[in-house]
């Protein structure tokens, strides 16, 4: 949960920044948001690669049964 509330909050300063700031505080925006999508694809690839070990192991344990 921890993670949600600090993804709405840099939501929340970039939207400010890119309405708002001057130049530097909208590249830092962008930075920012640069960083939480970057966080966010490695989040799924992980993900992605866990549901794959565990379709390997279920099937691995269906083709093992007695």
């Amino acid at each position: 949960m921890i993670d949600v509330m600090q993804d709405v909050e840099v939501l929340e300063n970039a939207l400010i920044a890119l309405d708002e700031g001057a130049g530097d505080e909208k590249r830092s925006a962008i930075y920012s948001l640069q960083a939480m999508l970057q966080r966010k694809q490695v989040e799924v690839a992980e993900y992605e690669e866990w549901i794959e070990e565990q379709a390997a192991m279920q099937s691995w344990m269906e083709g093992n049964q007695i």
